[in-house]
């Protein structure tokens, strides 16, 4: 017969015994009530206070009650209501959550709750308990190196030894100037003082700081106390389940000091052996997280079992398991690591609360094949084992991955209650459909993200700036050049370095977008090179004077940069100033191009040109100021076809040359430009450029600071984001991933799957807009969450259970995003490559259904098949096989995997050309 629970019991004994109409209360004196509890052995103690034991014996009142229950009892106390007033009984306190402090505690709560209710969790800061059911597996050691490397990366982190009955840390850490004082001491005297007591032991005499070289973050050590024999006594009269008045445990005492005194991060705790008092002191009263550290056998397992039943079902506590110290890392030693740590996990997920709204069947079927990757091992590592203190800074790598866990999960993680309001944020969101600079972007100063090579940009020596199209060339040109830019950049970029060198500098549009301001068309582009031709002039005569244009409808419309532009004293320059007002206007018509190739045919002017820059650079040197000028969209007005774009390109770098060889040293170019077309300019002295290039490249940190800029737009999750953890706009370029990470965890979650050792999210983003050259695309970003937000729209007014609770973007939705991208990605590469390289078109055309994983056999397949197509004479670069393929690689589009010995296309195309993925990791 299944055994009855509590709650059975109780609704039956309150159905039949409660005398509801002499008082409605249940609880209180001159009432009826009962009172049931499951006992640690299994038995029920049952209480009735009730009238219909009226005339009834003690042993009648007994066999009513056991007949009514159906159980196995204990203890029955069975009084009338005038009877319990004579004894004067009182209603018992019911077991609290926050009553549960000792190990038998856990256990007659599980015998008496049958809810999904929880223990409390306190994460302000974060606990982190490091426990072992067996000692000699290294869990103090591994403590001392994890707190070493967080303390690295910038934490501050405190390190509590509550292996009072047999403390070691003063000793691993190599502690030569303790405190005279340690917790002992600080515990005994809060749980044995008299109420309202002045404490002599404050928290700061009962710990010391380890120096960690060069970081900000530290490492306090709060030591158990120096041993003797008052140390002795005091442990063995001291109970973990103290309570100092008026405040509350002693665990809650010392926490509440060590945050005013020290303001952690996050509280490692080295937690004592076994089960007894202080292990529950650790894992039940204080923590938040737990790593268990067990050697790989099966005594450690059924330790462990029962007690990861007990902590799992009821709280929400995270255990991570760590196989500790495993002697040989072969194949049947991960085996067995393997089988314990599943079951482990079996364990564990069977009660852990379905919070995720699947089924139990499901979450546990998704869950195992996911955690059953994630285990932690830990070599036994023999200069360790004769170390005598720690850390072992060489070795502290491999306890990386137990520090990884912690930051993972965060340092403060909020109830973040998504769901509340998930529809009304996902639809205030508003990505740009297409993320372009060139095009009108008139918050491009709010989403504007330099990357981490902007600083070089900055330089003096720096002249030309190279990137893929798509990597935010003409974002920076835009972000320099417009206006209203110029006036927020002091705002934006708040470090001195950055504003020491951009106060002193004017900035100018050398060629490319300029508001207000048109630029000759394509047309007249090709009348102006046939004018070239004809006068027997160059392309850097034409650099020499259009730079000069620009310079001027720039520089005459602001009242102090106009001071550059005098010329007055220099009369000989006259007729050349009086045609370069008629550039005054903004546009470039037919009377600006006559003008233009008349000033080229005149040499009496065309001569002069550089007697100009030489004034300009005087008056800059007058003023301790420089000028920058920019050039961008080179590669959309000059044609690839024929010969233009090279001319005109050789002629740019011969003006930039003929600058430097004046040694004008104020007059600095600044050339945005394709990767691939400068690979492909050959001209006299191009070497002279090596060092003074830089190639924009977007890392990981980028992407994160350029997403969460793109996501803060939206003013519902601007809001909704402030009440959790919000970044100050300003302060963006100056926090790490963690910290982005852990503040875009509400909008697309931790892990792309489930699972702690899946991907992270933006990691799993950045690598898939990531060609194979390993170019990230950041104008393919928005595209991404925008598709990923309207997915995930349509999953509104499904059930509510199959909804996730702590993120607004699920999986499938980010996938939906990344395969729009892709698309996107794919037309944008068509349009790059058509000019130069037509014939790829037809060759994109056949890659749909095949596989993005091609043998080399099935690649040059398909090169056959375009190159017995009609190609012309002057398209050579596909006729010969190795050429396809190195041009492929060059794009980005394809990489070989010598290990499989194919050619992998990269996510970013694959999706978009409709190839299939089967078998691509």
């Amino acid at each position: 017969m299944d055994e009855i629970s509590i709650s059975e019991i109780k609704k039956k004994l309150i159905n039949y015994y409660i005398n509801t109409k002499s008082n409605d209360n249940l609880f209180t004196k001159n009432a009826s009530w009962i009172y049931a509890y499951r006992s640690v052995s299994g038995l029920t103690n049952i209480t009735v206070v009730s009238d219909r034991f009226e005339g009834l014996s003690h042993q009648d009142r007994r066999l009513q009650v056991q007949q009514l229950v159906n159980c196995p009892t204990g203890s029955l106390s069975l009084y009338t209501i005038q009877e319990a007033e004579v004894l004067e009984l009182d209603y018992p306190d019911e077991i609290q959550n926050n009553s549960v402090r000792t190990w038998h505690d856990l256990v007659a709560w599980s015998q008496n709750h049958e809810s999904t209710e929880n223990l409390p969790i306190v994460n302000h800061p974060k606990v982190v308990a490091f426990y072992s059911f067996k000692g000699g597996v290294g869990r103090t050691t591994a403590l001392t190196h994890v707190a070493w490397l967080l303390a690295k990366n910038g934490k501050k982190v405190v390190v509590v030894d509550l292996d009072l009955e047999a403390p070691g840390l003063n000793t691993a850490f190599n502690l030569r100037d303790i405190p005279q004082l340690g917790l002992v001491d600080y515990f005994y005297e809060r749980a044995y003082a008299l109420e309202n007591s002045n404490f002599q032991i404050s928290i700061g005499d009962i710990f010391t700081e380890v120096h960690v070289d060069e970081t900000s973050g530290q490492l306090i050590v709060v030591s158990a106390g120096r041993l003797g024999f008052s140390y002795f006594a005091k442990v063995d009269d001291l109970k973990s389940t103290s309570r100092v008045d008026g405040i509350g445990s002693l665990w809650d005492v010392f926490k509440q000091d060590i945050i005013k005194q020290v303001r952690p991060d996050i509280i490692l705790v080295d937690s004592r052996t076994g089960i007894n008092q202080w292990s529950a002191f650790s894992l039940i009263q204080n923590c938040d997280e737990i790593f268990i550290f067990l050697f790989p056998n099966l005594q450690n397992l059924q330790g462990v079992s029962t007690l990861v039943e007990l902590l799992a079902k009821y709280s929400q506590k995270e255990i991570n398991f760590v196989f500790s110290p495993v002697p040989d890392l072969n194949q049947d030693t991960l085996f067995k690591v393997d089988q314990l740590h599943d079951q482990l996990n079996r364990i564990f997920l069977k009660y852990k609360d379905l919070s995720d709204g699947l089924n139990e069947s499901d979450r546990f079927s998704i869950e195992t094949q996911d955690l059953s990757d994630q285990r932690i091992v830990i070599p036994y590592l023999p200069a360790i084992a004769r170390a005598e203190s720690y850390p072992v800074v060489p070795l502290a790598t491999y306890y990386q991955e137990i520090a990884n866990y912690i930051t993972r999960n965060g340092f403060d993680k909020p109830d973040l209650k998504v769901s509340a309001n998930r529809w009304s944020i996902l639809k205030s969101l508003n990505f740009p459909r297409s993320f372009d600079a060139g095009r009108n972007q008139s918050n491009l100063e709010r989403i504007f993200q330099r990357t981490t090579q902007f600083n070089r940009l900055l330089e003096e020596t720096t002249c030309l700036i190279l990137g893929k199209k798509g990597t935010g060339k003409t974002a920076i040109y835009r972000f320099l050049t417009d206006q209203y830019c110029q006036t927020t950049i002091s705002e934006k970029f708040r470090d001195g370095q950055l504003l020491s060198r951009l106060q002193d500098i004017y900035i100018v549009s050398g060629y490319g977008q300029i508001h207000g301001i048109e630029r000759p068309s394509k047309d007249y582009l090709s009348q102006i090179n046939q004018a070239i031709q004809s006068l027997n002039s160059s392309w850097s005569s034409f650099w020499r004077l259009y730079t000069l244009i620009r310079i001027y409808q720039q520089l005459s419309q602001k009242r102090q940069e106009k001071s550059l532009l005098k010329l007055s004293r220099h009369s000989d320059l006259r007729a050349l100033k009086e045609s370069l007002n008629i550039f005054l206007k903004p546009q470039f018509g037919n009377k600006q191009l006559e003008s233009f190739i008349q000033i080229l045919s005149n040499p009496a002017q065309c001569n002069r040109i550089p007697d100009v820059f030489r004034i300009i650079h005087e008056n800059l040197s007058k003023e301790s100021k420089s000028l920058w000028i920019l050039y961008d969209d080179l590669d959309e007005d000059f044609s690839a076809r024929g010969s233009l774009q090279k001319l005109a390109l050789q002629g740019l770098f011969e003006f930039l040359q003929e600058l430097d060889a004046r040694n004008m040293i104020r007059l600095q170019l600044k050339i945005f430009l394709r990767e691939d077309i400068w690979k492909s300019l050959v001209f006299e002295n191009k070497s002279h450029l090596n060092g003074r290039y830089v190639v924009i490249e977007w890392k990981h940190i980028d992407f994160l600071r350029l997403a969460y800029r793109f996501i803060t737009q939206s003013p519902e999750i601007h809001e909704y984001l402030n009440e959790v953890r919000i970044i100050p706009e300003q302060e963006i370029d100056n926090v790490n991933e963690t910290q982005l990470s852990e503040a875009l965890r509400p909008f697309w979650g931790d892990r792309i799957r489930k699972g702690s050792r899946g991907k992270q999210v933006y990691r799993w983003m950045y690598e898939r807009l990531m060609d194979t050259s390993g170019t990230a695309f950041p104008r393919s970003l928005p595209i991404l969450l925008d598709a990923a937000s309207k997915k995930e729209l349509e999953y509104e007014g499904e059930a509510a259970n199959r909804t996730p609770k702590q993120q607004l973007l699920r999986t499938d939705s980010l996938v939906a995003g990344l395969k729009k991208a892709s698309e996107e990605r794919c037309d944008a590469i068509r349009t790059e490559i058509q000019a130069q390289y037509p014939e790829l078109e037809k060759f994109f055309d056949q890659l749909q259904n095949f596989s993005a994983l091609l043998t080399n056999d099935e690649l040059k397949s398909t090169w056959e098949l375009l190159n017995s197509q009609d190609i012309t004479d002057d398209q050579t670069s596909l006729t010969d096989y190795e050429s396809f393929k190195k041009l492929l690689i060059e794009l980005g589009l394809i990489e070989y995997r010598p290990k499989d010995d194919k050619y992998r296309f990269a996510d970013i195309y694959a999706y978009g050309f409709g190839m299939k993925r089967t078998g691509v990791p």
